[in-house]
């Protein structure tokens, strides 16, 4: 049986770091403290420097002990509680149900984040506080070289607390065990005025930018983020960046110091900040960059275009997506290229041409209805494009680098080393995220009006105006040499799956059934034409 704790209030985890070198949740169960969680900061933390934050989410995981006269208890000693969304705000689900406590004299409990099931060092019970109790594994606690991945880097910020009970709460005040260098760059900052959507900062990198033996974290206030263990050997970091004559190197040596962090300002590095209203059918640029729909053909036709923004709405960006930029996501965007300029590629096939494969195995799930119209809500629900192909190429790992995935593999082997620095790279939509692209970018609604029903997994709309035409006339000011334009009659892979030998496709046609949604055999050649998130 699990406990489920229900938030009563919501903290921030924030990573606020500093030493002066520079110038939550609740959860509650009967007779158990109700528990709060929030970062207590780093030392000298000043309110100017909020910058470096982060938020406890869906997923997060917490251990805790619990100490009884100097003894760890036999039932809550590194139990792991962790969030989850519940529609409400977040809710800690425990691994096992936890003992009752009328008091809580003579015992303290210790916290720490991430949770793992082998600490990499025993606690020491004897200690006096969270400190001491955390002290050998903290020191031995592992950072990672590669830390570009946001799950990365969290799990390299081992945090810890002493429980402080304040009435019938019982509150953790997270303090950081390692160290934070901030390196500072040159860098354009995009700050969005959009009114009806809150949107977070979105930084720029300079140009081919390379780091020698480490990989940071991007933060969405352009600083790369990089986390050491003070305990550990010295490190030192470098890199280089811009191109040609310009090439710029720089080399920093970190005196690192636990629960402390610095920033290394590089040749003086300032950001351009610019204003900019971000709107569906925006240009989004091969460094990264954006330009308005709104610019003129002749800017737009001599920039190197490679999508167009066809999504801003949060609630319509998969939780996938979000974890994958740290939950500093800003929209989507669809290439406007088709893979291998109108390649078709199949969607699985292995070496003896088997294409049946059951992908619920490893959380794909399969998408059919109890009619055609139960399908397409079902299929416009399925908004999780980037999490169907991460566990495509991290579950079917040895397959996928095969080549038995070949639509999936053309789509990530298509992205650029800055495309992959800055957003999630190219990957194939599903089925949810074409219907968008549909809907906001090639004018039509897909509602019920022009709907027609054909198999259970089958279904199109017949009559409307044709998206493939909006489609394309949104991308119209791109120069020929950087799109692919739509052409009548393309069908294009989907990653959402109907059965273990289906999956899904979107067809485009300029009368009749404009728009198709059908469920194919996976060994089949289809188009592909992809979307990432930034």
């Amino acid at each position: 049986m699990k406990n489920i704790f229900y938030v009563l209030s919501l903290f921030s985890a924030v990573f606020l770091f500093s030493c002066s070198k520079e110038n939550g949740q609740t959860v509650v169960a009967d007779n158990f403290p109700v528990i709060k969680v929030h970062d207590g900061g780093y030392a000298g933390t000043k309110a100017s420097e909020e910058d470096y934050t982060t938020v406890f989410t869906a997923g997060d995981k917490i251990g805790v002990f619990m100490l009884e006269n100097g003894t760890i208890s036999g039932e809550i000693n590194n139990i792991c509680f962790t969030a989850v969304e519940s529609g409400e705000g977040l809710v800690w689900e425990a691994d096992l149900e936890l003992p009752s406590l009328s008091d809580m004299d003579g015992k303290v409990v210790y916290a720490y984040y991430p949770y793992t099931a082998d600490l990499p060092a025993e606690v020491d019970p004897s200690a006096s506080d969270d400190e001491g109790f955390f002290a050998a594994v903290a020191d031995a606690w592992p950072v990672a070289e590669d830390q570009s991945d946001y799950a990365d880097y969290t799990a390299s910020d081992f945090m810890t607390s002493t429980g402080v009970l304040n009435g019938s709460t019982l509150n953790f005040s997270m303090k950081h065990r390692m160290f934070l260098a901030a390196v500072i760059l040159p860098h354009t900052i995009y700050v969005f005025t959009n009114e009806d959507v809150e949107l977070p900062n979105y930084s720029i990198l300079p140009s081919n930018l390379k780091f020698e033996g480490f990989a940071p974290c991007i933060l969405s206030n352009g600083a790369f983020a990089y986390l050491i263990n003070p305990a550990g050997e010295p490190v030192t970091l470098s890199g280089e960046y811009g191109q040609g004559q310009d090439v710029l190197a720089w080399t920093v040596e970190p005196e690192p110091v636990s629960g402390c962090y610095h920033r290394y300002v590089i040749d003086d590095a300032e950001a351009i900040e610019i204003r900019h209203e971000l709107q569906v059918g925006d240009f989004f640029l091969a460094d990264g960059s954006l330009l308005s729909k709104d610019a003129d053909a002749a800017t737009v036709g001599s920039s190197e275009v490679v999508g167009i923004v066809f999504q801003i709405n949060p609630d319509r960006i998969g939780e996938g997506e979000k974890a994958a930029l740290g939950n500093s996501v800003h929209g989507l965007v669809m290439a406007t290229k088709t893979l291998g300029d109108y390649e078709p590629f199949q969607w699985f096939v292995d070496a003896s041409g088997n294409y049946s494969r059951d992908e619920t195995e490893i959380g794909i799930e399969d998408y059919v209805g109890s009619d055609s119209y139960n399908t397409f809500l079902l299929v416009d629900d399925d908004i999780e494009g980037y999490e169907t192909n991460r566990l495509i190429r991290e579950k079917r790992a040895a397959d996928f680098e095969a080549g038995y995935y070949p639509v999936f593999k053309a789509a990530y082997e298509s992205s650029s080393a800055t495309l992959m620095n800055l957003t999630t790279g190219w990957y194939l939509p599903s089925n949810g995220q074409w219907f968008d692209i549909v809907r906001n970018l090639g004018g039509v609604a897909l509602e019920h009006d022009g709907f027609r029903s054909s198999e259970p997994t089958d279904f199109y709309w017949e009559n409307l105006d044709s998206p493939l035409l909006g489609i394309n006339a949104a991308m119209s000011k791109v120069s020929a040499e950087n799109k692919n334009d739509f052409v009548n009659s393309g069908y294009y892979w989907t990653a959402s799956t109907a059965t273990s030998d289906m999956a899904r496709y979107i067809g485009l046609r300029d009368v009749g059934s404009n728009v198709m949604c059908v469920a194919t055999y996976r060994k089949d050649y289809l188009y592909g034409r992809c979307i990432l998130a930034f």
